[in-house]
């Protein structure tokens, strides 16, 4: 799979994710920082088209800095029992951790 494919399969995910918690928490604003990430991180997707590993790179970055950011949610979901919201934190988690591995990948294979 192409960089601009998990750019754009992350981006959506994010989007439709972040809206999903945004209804599910009472339409609480701090859980709209994850579909906003989501539309900025598809600004990647056409420049990602072109291979270059520094844009790869960015767009890596930008991934990490959601995965980081999911952790705390991560623990206040748990601590909460709310179930749903770990499902949907730990979804993030894991569509972030796997596009993470698809462009260290590329950037190895590019190298």
């Amino acid at each position: 799979m192409k960089p601009y494919q998990i750019n754009l399969y992350l981006s959506l995910l994010l989007v439709a994710v972040g809206l999903w918690s945004y209804e599910a928490s009472g339409r609480d604003f701090h859980t709209l920082s994850v579909p906003v990430i989501g539309v900025l991180l598809s600004l990647f997707h056409r420049p990602l088209k072109s291979g270059d590993t520094k844009i790869v790179k960015g767009a890596m970055l930008a991934t990490l800095f959601v995965f980081i950011l999911m952790l705390l949610p991560l623990r206040n979901s748990f601590l909460s029992g709310n179930m749903m919201a770990v499902f949907r934190v730990a979804l993030v988690l894991l569509a972030s951790g796997i596009a993470l591995i698809w462009y260290k990948n590329f950037i190895r294979q590019t190298a």
